[in-house]
């Protein structure tokens, strides 16, 4: 088959969408939009009314920028019902929140970063950046490690060229045979730990979850202050991840 024709007009409002999500921010002037993609206002304004119309995107009264709109909203639940893994996991998820107070998440491979599906909030935790729709690096998060782990040397050697190791804070792993020692560790014991890694004070312990061929397609993680989780305790939230990881494996067909 040959090269697939790409229509210029709708490449380009799929970007204007995608901005929202790469720029980590959740309102876009028309400048801002303009500057980011490098088109002329004119194009953008056109674009972003035709978004506007069908509330792909809706402006703002308090700032005059742009935000997404609930179409968007509504089209991402139909997605999220389709989830089987996500409509499965949430009751464990919960579960857990209620037994440890610490906020917990789902995440998935995706673009070789981890992006998020769930997240349950806890009620005695720190507040994180995470947020479900949104992607985290892979080397510096317990979740991302998990499914760095997963995959094939030449994948983990591609993304270390491809993303490099940023440093976010001084216990950011940033060499590469560090890292790849850790992801030996850690499917060697099944469990990945973040010791603030990506940001200060929050500590994090991820496992697992694979699918029917025993793939992983998944990881849950629990999340919380230096005060409530460490490494002196860690074990107990491994122990509960683990069960709970291998439940969900089992409900989508693992064995």
């Amino acid at each position: 088959m040959g090269e697939k024709k790409i229509i210029q007009s709708v490449h380009r409002a799929i970007e204007i969408l995608t901005l929202f999500r790469t720029q980590d921010q959740t309102e876009l002037s028309l400048t801002e939009i303009s500057c980011l993609l490098s088109l002329n206002k004119s194009t953008v304004f056109h674009l972003i009314s035709t978004l506007e119309q069908s509330n792909f995107v809706e402006k703002t009264s308090r700032s005059g920028k742009y935000r997404l709109g609930l179409a968007l909203f509504s089209l991402g639940n139909i997605v999220g019902g389709q989830m089987d893994l996500r409509k499965q996991a949430i009751p464990f998820l919960k579960n857990i929140v209620e037994k440890f107070h610490q906020t917990v998440h789902l995440a998935i491979l995706d673009q070789d970063q981890a992006f998020y599906i769930e997240k349950v909030k806890g009620t005695a935790t720190i507040h994180t950046s995470s947020q479900v729709g949104k992607y985290k690096p892979l080397h510096c998060t317990a979740i991302g490690k998990v499914l760095m782990a997963s995959l094939t040397e030449d994948s983990i050697n591609r993304i270390i060229k491809e993303k490099g190791l940023p440093r976010f804070t001084p216990s950011t792993i940033c060499e590469p045979e560090q890292l790849k020692k850790e992801l030996l560790t850690i499917r060697e014991q099944g469990y990945a730990l973040d010791n603030t890694e990506i940001e200060p004070e929050l500590f994090c312990v991820a496992t697992p979850i694979r699918d029917h061929s025993g793939e992983v397609v998944a990881a849950i993680s629990i999340s919380g202050s230096l005060s409530r989780i460490s490494i002196s305790n860690s074990h107990i939230y491994v122990q509960e991840l683990k069960k709970v990881s291998h439940e969900i494996s089992l409900s989508l067909g693992y064995k």
